[in-house]
């Protein structure tokens, strides 16, 4: 897996943006790995923690709302690489 700062300092960097493209890309997401996620790539993320219980969607949105970063803090928490609080606060 490629190395992200983002653990160390907070701020999602550029690797940080491809690894969430890549989680998209369990949830069926299919276009590029370059870091700027736009509708598909979220609705990928979307259905990838829907399919691992982290996210509840009453639809998928297409976008890097506040529930979506609820499911990506539950998964990472899960993972054991963030310890804050689960609000969909994103920096």
């Amino acid at each position: 897996m490629v190395p992200s700062t983002t653990e160390y300092d907070g701020i999602p960097g550029p690797n940080f943006w491809k690894l969430v493209q890549c989680l998209g890309a369990q949830g069926g997401y299919t276009g590029p790995i370059d870091g700027v996620l736009q509708y598909n790539s979220w609705v990928g993320v979307q259905k990838r923690l829907d399919s691992l219980l982290f996210y509840t969607p009453p639809t998928y949105t297409g976008s890097g709302d506040v529930e979506t970063w609820k499911g990506l803090q539950r998964y990472a928490g899960h993972y054991g690489t963030y310890e804050g609080p689960v609000d969909g606060y994103r920096e």
